[in-house]
C-alpha cells in the first residue's frame, strides 16, 4: 500500500498540495473507488481515492482534517499525473 506520502515524493507538485492540504494529485492511473463527495468531513488519513497505476493499488489519503470542496474524478477514469483528484477545505477548529 502507497500512502499520499510516498507518491508525493515522487511528484513534487504533489507534495506541495498536500502540504497545503487544500488539494492533492497523484501519479498517473485508474480511479478504482471515490469513496467521498462534496460536502464530507474527512480525518488526516481517510482514504478518499484509491486509484491503481501499474498494477499497484494506492488509496490516497486525506493529508489533513477537512471538508471535501470537490471531486475532481470518477470510477473508471484514466487520469494524468499531477491532476487535482480532491479539493479539501481545511478544518481550521483546534
Amino acid at each position: 500500500m502507497i500512502r499520499l506520502a510516498n507518491v508525493a515524493v515522487r511528484y513534487p507538485r504533489a507534495a506541495a498540495r498536500a502540504v497545503d492540504g487544500v488539494s492533492f494529485d497523484a501519479a498517473p492511473g485508474l480511479i478504482t473507488a471515490v469513496e467521498v463527495q462534496p460536502g464530507d468531513r474527512v480525518a488526516r488519513g481517510q482514504t478518499v481515492v484509491v486509484q491503481e497505476s501499474m498494477k499497484l493499488v494506492m488509496p490516497l489519503s486525506a493529508p489533513v482534517d477537512g471538508t471535501v470542496k470537490a471531486v475532481n474524478c470518477r470510477v473508471g477514469q484514466t487520469v494524468a499525473g499531477n491532476v487535482r483528484l480532491v479539493e479539501l477545505a481545511v478544518d481550521t477548529a483546534g
